[in-house]
């Protein structure tokens, strides 16, 4: 008999992206506090479940053409390509 596996415990993040993000494009960031910073960027700060959803939030912000500034995940600072090249490794 197979024992359910354990859901892990979501995780903080914090991603900066360039530009202000216009609220036409807040569709897959549900859950997310989203701020309008005073410099001009954006932040988007909540808790993640998995990787899985770090990544759907990376594509979102691929797809509509946003520069990637920083992430903080799992208190750990990652730079982009840290993620990107993770992403590439799993697919």
């Amino acid at each position: 008999m197979k024992t359910p596996r354990e859901k892990p415990a979501s995780q903080s993040i914090t991603i900066k992206i360039r530009g202000h993000l216009p609220d036409q494009y807040l569709e897959g960031f549900e859950g997310l506090e989203i701020s309008k910073m005073s410099n001009g960027d954006t932040r988007i700060v909540g808790m993640v479940e998995d990787q899985a959803r770090l990544f759907g939030l990376l594509i979102r912000i691929r797809d509509l053409g946003i520069p990637l500034l920083d992430i903080d995940y799992r208190n750990q600072k990652l730079n982009k390509e840290e993620i990107i090249n993770d992403y590439k490794d799993r697919n």
